[in-house]
């Protein structure tokens, strides 16, 4: 400790360059503190940290991170908790939004606790201010240590509870599965964001009712009972009026395959963890993807059970996205009509006539849906405010009606008897699974220069090597730690599990990733991964231009 002081005292107001001198190793009375990178110059990413404290010494009683459950809820609870006390602003621990995700910042191995997270170390202009460096390392990071990683002194309750929470939402995500659910909404759960840019609940929403004949009721590891409307397996409908809660529905479920904190309002919102949001995507890349269960015979002969294409249409992007989640492993996928291409979900009686099958290449997704279910077991929960030619095809409907959900499924049954759309289910041949893919390790290049260059741009832009890929239709990005994973999860699988099939390959990254506690990517001293699932980390891929397919 004495040595770290003497540095400070001996660099003060000198060329930021004397920073190098702190890395390495720093005892102090409760902790050592590894300084593993120093940043060049003040306006550089901030310097690299851990804190290491042997778990013994913490207090922290063992079941809480006895499982992966409640290790994922205490490595996220101490990284909020550690951000809630920090005042310094020079002190930057990874940030938190309203999902409980397993993260980097904590790890558990070897008998020590490790916390990651990042100081910018403070100058005027390009010198040095020993002072207040000094102030971050003896005044203000001593007492975070103190706040933050011993039992003792941590709200216990508090931390109990998230713990306990995180175990019970994943509890029930496994049990929907068991027991033929894909997605649960529990009563008085709030879906409606204050904002499109504040995910915070918003205030005096209507609370989420269940409509009595969907009414479910489980018992969680807690001890606690939760009660809501449990929407099984097959093929579900919603619609609508506008602005009634439809999309706000769906755009809950689709986010309920990650854990929510207390008072997020979607803590009992909980989807099958296989759910893929499908949308259309003008312009995206494709490459080599069996798009013909949707699309064949285009004309001038152009393959469709290895479609490529550098600017997809809104049929052939939607096609693609579904096959793609399909070879991925997806069992339930999710659809908003509103960001659909219509003539991939739909052809009417009239269109029938006008244009016959010989001279249309789609095969609409209506007439896939019920094949998808019957031999795949690939279920369906989809959003419609005009497409009710699906209501033929469901197995239930569910009517939104100023936020309140009312199940309509004999009535829209009876309006299919009495309004019939005459309309013939065109499906030229048996529908066919994906095989999976292999990638051309050459193809996913992170090299820039002579450096690799992998980073993010917020939840919606990837920048690997020369490349830019562009995530704002992947919506199940929920955190910009997931995108930085997601780079170093790809350039790591690539470069260890190549010859292996697509998912097999991302399988395999993904659970060395967590077997390894993010030490196996690029930075194993980063306090800002967070974990993405196997489909977000695929369609980052997927959409990567270089990208070749053996």
């Amino acid at each position: 400790m004495n040595k770290l002081r003497k540095i400070l005292s001996e660099i003060d107001g000198k060329g930021y360059g004397g920073y190098k001198r702190l890395k390495g190793t720093h005892t102090f009375k409760n902790f050592t503190l590894e300084i593993t990178h120093v940043q060049p110059d003040p306006y550089a990413p901030p310097s690299r940290m851990i804190i290491k404290i042997p778990l013994n010494h913490t207090g922290f009683p063992r079941e809480l991170y006895s499982n992966p459950s409640r290790k994922k809820g205490f490595v996220d609870y101490l990284t909020r908790l550690f951000g809630k006390e920090n005042k310094n602003p020079y002190i930057r621990p990874a940030r938190c939004g309203q999902e409980i995700l397993l993260r980097s910042s904590v790890g558990l191995s070897g008998g020590v606790l490790s916390f990651r997270f990042r100081v910018e170390l403070p100058a005027a202009g390009r010198r040095i201010l020993g002072k207040e460096a000094e102030r971050i390392f003896f005044r203000d990071l001593p007492a975070l240590v103190e706040k933050v990683f011993f039992y003792r002194n941590v709200p216990q309750d508090e931390l109990k509870r998230h713990v306990e929470l995180c175990e019970d939402q994943d509890f029930l995500r496994e049990k929907l599965g068991e027991e033929g659910w894909v997605a649960f909404v529990g009563n008085g759960a709030v879906l409606p964001r204050r904002s499109g840019i504040d995910v915070k609940p918003m205030e005096n929403a209507v609370r989420f009712i269940s409509p009595p004949s969907m009414r479910v009721r489980f018992k969680l590891p807690s001890g606690r009972d939760v009660e809501g409307m449990g929407i099984r397996e097959g093929i579900t409908i919603i619609c609508g009026g506008g602005f009634h809660g439809k999309s706000t529905l769906l755009e809950a479920i689709e986010l309920g395959v990650y854990n929510h904190i207390e008072g997020d309002g979607r803590e009992w919102v909980i989807t099958r963890e296989d759910a893929v949001k499908i949308r259309a995507e003008d312009g995206r890349y494709i490459e080599k993807v069996d798009i013909s269960p949707f699309i064949s015979n285009l004309p001038l002969g152009k393959d469709t059970r290895r479609f490529s294409t550098p600017d997809a249409s809104g049929s052939t992007s939607q096609a693609a996205n579904i096959m793609e989640a399909l070879e991925l492993g997806s069992g339930l996928l999710l659809i908003d009509e509103d960001t659909t291409a219509t003539n991939l979900m739909i052809r009417d009686r009239r269109m029938q006539h006008v244009v016959g099958k010989e001279k249309e290449p789609i095969t609409p997704f209506i007439d896939r849906i019920r094949e998808l279910w019957e031999r795949f077991n690939v279920s369906v929960i989809m959003i419609t405010g005009g497409l009710g030619d699906y209501f033929e095809v469901a197995d239930r409907v569910i009517a939104m009606e100023e936020y309140v959900p009312h199940e309509i499924t004999e009535k829209a049954r009876e309006v299919v008897r009495n309004y019939p759309s005459g309309r013939k289910v065109e499906v030229p041949e048996p529908f066919k699974m994906p095989e999976g893919r292999k990638i051309k390790k050459e193809s996913v290049n992170p090299v820039k220069g002579k450096k690799i260059k992998i980073d993010a741009r917020g939840k919606e832009t990837l920048v690997f090597g020369r490349e830019v890929i562009d995530l704002s239709c992947i919506e199940q990005v929920v955190d910009v730690g997931q995108v930085k994973a997601i780079g170093d999860i790809i350039y790591y699988a690539v470069k260890k599990y190549s010859g292996l099939p697509l998912k097999e390959m991302l399988e395999r990254a993904i659970e060395d990733t967590v077997k390894e506690e993010f030490q196996n990517l690029r930075y194993p001293d980063s306090c800002d991964y967070s974990l993405p699932r196997i489909y977000e980390v695929g369609a980052a891929l997927n959409r990567l231009r270089t990208l070749k397919v053996i």
